[in-house]
């Protein structure tokens, strides 16, 4: 994994450099235009010649402008030090003296233990990288945004914001609407104080002082220990080595649900069954599938006392993960859409 954060600004470098070609071929443009229609050359001597005023004053922003922007790309793209991501990872350091390659260092080990990845963003213990880097610690907004394009191909593009406690914004951009809600949901979950919203919230949240967004907090959303302690059934959880263990948070659950590989399961086992309309629930499964699906497996005991499985097929992450919560935040289970399994 030492290759991670020198990946992430490899990428961003030919993203700069590709913007400084685009930025330089509309200066030329400009600066040949505007030479074209300042000037024509007639038996040997430069002439002004009549000419639109309009078109020429917007060929010379082009040049100026284009000029410009190819130069602070082009030297952003040759001094990564200079770059989006570099300057968000200097901005969460603890210690002022502490250097981006120690911030590197940090981020590339931290990446390497049980990250969770939504499309190109990674959610590591401590940091959250997409196209700039934030400590998890220090998020106080999550806002979700979506933007219709209309035309003759009609698409949305999706960001997700993230904001620190000194207000820095870190904008990713996601490819999939499921990734941007999946994303969402489990900052969300392992950031139980933090503000949750969509971009219009955003100012709602700078504007307010640091007594008003504490009461704020509390009322968007409870924390999600403090909801596990009014549970009125007890459970284990059983993570992907299938031991259970009693010692375990919501986090820790939906952290496993997230980082699930295909044929890998998770879940709750219920020291006191539930009643469901098969008769009562002993243990609830979530087997990663293929295509980011999942597949919820349900552990019944008949009135007779004999047990089969059922099952529910084709659960989107987001869905799963609502189910499991509701199980260990309320001790609530529903049954719809699970059939018993056969052969199994």
């Amino acid at each position: 994994m030492e290759q991670t954060i020198k990946a992430y600004i490899r990428k961003e470098r030919l993203r700069y450099f590709g913007r400084g070609v685009a930025w330089l071929m509309l200066a030329l443009i400009g600066f040949f235009g505007s030479l074209g229609t300042l000037y024509e050359v007639l038996d040997g001597k430069i002439r002004f010649s009549a000419m639109d005023i309009g078109i020429t004053t917007l060929l010379v922003l082009m040049c100026i402008g284009g000029g410009w922007r190819a130069a602070l790309s082009f030297y952003r793209a040759f001094f990564s030090e200079s770059g989006k991501l570099t300057q968000s990872v200097l901005s969460q350091r603890t210690d002022r003296k502490q250097k981006a390659e120690e911030l590197f260092a940090e981020i590339d080990a931290d990446l390497a233990q049980n990250v969770v990845a939504f499309g190109k963003l990674r959610v590591g213990s401590v940091w959250v990288m997409g196209d700039e880097a934030m400590r998890l610690d220090r998020v106080c907004g999550i806002f979700r945004e979506t933007i219709f394009l209309v035309g003759s191909s009609p698409r949305s593009i999706y960001h997700l914001y993230l904001m620190d406690q000194d207000n820095n914004l870190q904008c990713n951009l996601m490819t999939y609407e499921s990734d941007l809600d999946d994303a969402a949901d489990y900052l969300s979950g392992r950031l139980p104080n933090a503000f949750v919203g969509d971009i219009t919230d955003l100012p709602l949240l700078v504007s307010k002082n640091e007594q008003e967004l504490l009461a704020c907090l509390s009322e968007v959303q409870p924390p999600t220990r403090a909801m596990a302690a009014a549970s009125a059934q007890p459970f284990n959880f059983i993570s992907v080595d299938g031991v259970p263990t009693s010692n375990f948070t919501w986090d820790d659950v939906q952290k496993a649900l997230y980082a699930l590989r295909e044929g890998e399961s998770a879940g709750l086992e219920f020291l006191s069954p539930i009643e469901i309309p098969e008769g009562k629930a002993k243990l609830l499964l979530c087997r990663a599938e293929e295509r980011s699906r999942m597949k919820l497996l349900l552990l019944c005991t008949k009135q007779d006392g004999s047990q089969h499985w059922c099952a529910r097929a084709n659960v989107e992450h987001k869905e799963a993960a609502a189910l499991l919560k509701a199980c260990f935040s309320y001790g609530e289970l529903s049954f719809d859409g699970f059939t018993e399994e056969r052969g199994r």
